[in-house]
């Protein structure tokens, strides 16, 4: 199942995705609140950095720009600091 910010997919319908919440979105509404889709190694480094830093977010996006401008550790494309970012700013992420 697809998790979004605001619950889990319950049906697609046509051109309309149905939350569990109850709400219909569009298209173009879903797409803004689905959570992100993260290989493994991507995962792993969110939890880690969501675990050392508390859930503070602010803290998580300063450790992948960090990660990404300074440490020789992680190798991250621009498209894998993006979707790390996008699953901090969201709250969580899709496999």
């Amino acid at each position: 199942m697809m998790n979004t910010m605001l619950g889990e997919v319950v049906t697609v319908i046509g051109n309309c995705v149905c939350i569990d919440n109850g709400l219909m979105l569009n298209k173009e509404q879903f797409e803004l609140i689905e959570l992100p889709k993260l290989n493994e190694d991507e995962r792993k480094y969110y939890d880690e950095i969501k675990q050392a830093e508390n859930g503070n977010k602010i803290k998580m996006v300063g450790d992948v720009i960090y990660d990404y401008e300074y440490d020789d550790d992680h190798c991250f494309t621009p498209e894998e600091v993006y979707r790390a970012i996008e699953a901090i700013v969201k709250g969580g992420y899709n496999d």
